[in-house]
């Protein structure tokens, strides 16, 4: 919704989430201390993704986590359990939803439910995002040029006679 409609920070009055009973367990923190209570922090991840239009592996990074602009917003961010999604559901056996409502300064209110989020198996990544993801993860231990030429052996794959290619283009430098 804050790329479709092109907001910004300043736009919010507030987000409200609703989640399953599960997910809200696996994600108990409002105001995350350190880099790893971030990962389960649905605000942190929310005000994280509507500051950077994406939300990357580089938010999560010690420095990232304290950012102002990610700060500000997350008290302006709230979750919410539905009730109709017990907790006790057998995984895969139930399909867990979510809905978002953002509340913005010029009295709109913007909501999306999401059943399938991003990268379920029932709705893949892109080969384009799962490329994405792979560069901006592997951008962690190898340089970004390293990053995509490792992607691209592996892309090719099938094509590669010599997989020493492969293990070059993986090797930290």
């Amino acid at each position: 919704l804050r790329l479709e409609q092109d907001l910004l920070p300043g736009d919010l009055i507030s987000i409200e989430v609703v989640v399953s009973e599960v997910a809200a367990q696996n994600l108990p923190y409002q105001r995350p201390a350190n880099a790893m209570q971030a990962r389960f922090s649905l605000p942190y991840t929310l005000a994280s993704a509507f500051v950077d239009g994406q939300l990357a592996i580089t938010a999560f990074g010690s420095n990232a986590i304290k950012r102002q602009m990610v700060d500000a917003l997350l008290p302006l961010i709230t979750m919410q359990t539905d009730a109709t999604q017990a907790g006790t559901a057998i995984a895969g056996k139930v399909r867990e939803r979510a809905a978002v409502n953002i509340h913005l300064r010029d009295g709109r209110t913007l909501s999306r439910e999401v059943v399938d989020p991003r990268g379920h198996p029932r709705t893949p990544l892109t080969k384009r995002e799962m490329d994405e993801k792979f560069v901006d993860c592997a951008s962690r231990s190898l340089s970004t040029d390293t990053a995509r030429m490792a992607l691209a052996c592996l892309n090719g794959l099938d094509s590669i006679s010599d997989m020493r290619v492969l293990a070059e283009a993986l090797r930290t430098h």
